[in-house]
């Protein structure tokens, strides 16, 4: 997301929050009991905030049985308790509010029509092969934009050379996968030539 924002030029007051949330099936973080953490980037004595602009949001399912949610962390407290419920009778005795009760609404309606489940699974996992390529896609554009960066012999260069090169791969993995391309797009992640042929037929530059 930073080499996103971060084009030659743009004040870094521009930048976009980068938020990570991430909601774990085990034990994690060994100095609390309490379901919910939150980290950002400090200093170490002085404990001063280095930027705002990065966020760590971790959740551990396995802390809440006896936990206590505290602040204004209940309504995050009842939506782990649904993500952590085994069965329909555990996520029925969940406190309700109106946005859980749609919830499980969608969830039963789900398990009761085989093809909207089927459809819902399509889309979800069409949704994580889109990220998994785009992931991939960036590191290739780095390291494409790390030779041309070294090609120019210059620190300058080899920044700029990254930029690019990431900027380039997204595009080209956007379009790709909005034309259904995927076979295309995963042989373009492993051949430089074709790469290059297909920057070159999308006009991307």
């Amino acid at each position: 997301m930073f080499i996103e924002d971060g084009k030659s030029g743009k004040d870094y007051d521009q930048f976009q929050k980068a938020i990570s949330i991430s909601v774990l099936g085990f034990d994690f973080i060994g100095d609390t009991q309490y379901f919910y953490s939150t980290y950002r980037i400090r200093e170490d004595q002085r404990h001063t905030a280095y930027s705002d602009l990065l966020e760590f949001h971790i959740i551990e399912l396995n802390k809440l049985k006896g936990c206590t949610p505290t602040g204004g962390d209940q309504a995050l407290y009842k939506w782990a308790c649904l993500m952590n419920a085994k069965s329909e009778e555990e996520a029925k005795m969940i406190e309700k509010d109106p946005y859980i009760e749609e919830a499980l609404k969608e969830i039963e309606r789900l398990s009761m029509d085989p093809k909207r489940r089927e459809e819902y699974e399509i889309r979800d996992k069409s949704l994580r092969d889109y990220t998994t390529m785009m992931n991939y896609s960036k590191r290739e554009g780095i390291k494409e934009g790390k030779r041309e960066g070294i090609k120019e012999g210059k620190i300058e260069g080899k920044i700029e050379g990254m930029e690019a090169g990431a900027a380039k791969m997204a595009k080209l993995t956007q379009l790709l996968i909005q034309e259904n391309e995927i076979e295309k797009l995963m042989q373009a992640t492993k051949d430089s030539t074709l790469r290059e042929e297909l920057f070159r037929e999308y006009h991307i530059e």
